[in-house]
């Protein structure tokens, strides 16, 4: 499961445990990637806590889009972050 957080500047992952009473989510994400510049993240997110991280993601396949108005465009991770079992669909 990946979960943006538009008060924050990044995006995280977490991956499933199966357990004796089904599936379950990891309490603690099992990764965090930043999203957009720091600096801009800073200056928005000062003016309102609730603003200047990612609002929308899409995945396919082992590619994950993100967007932000704060960002001048959406952006693909098209790099191997995370192990294909760890997105659910």
């Amino acid at each position: 499961m990946i979960v943006t957080n538009a008060g924050r500047n990044f995006f995280s992952v977490y991956e499933p445990r199966r357990s004796h009473f089904g599936l379950n989510w990891s309490q603690v994400s099992a990764a965090q990637t930043t999203v957009g510049d720091d600096q801009t993240f800073q200056a928005i997110n000062g003016e309102n806590k609730m603003e200047g991280g990612p609002k929308d993601l899409t995945v396919h396949g082992n590619m994950i889009a993100v967007c932000s108005p704060e960002l001048e465009s959406s952006f693909i991770l098209s790099r191997k972050l995370y192990h294909p079992t760890m997105i659910v669909g």
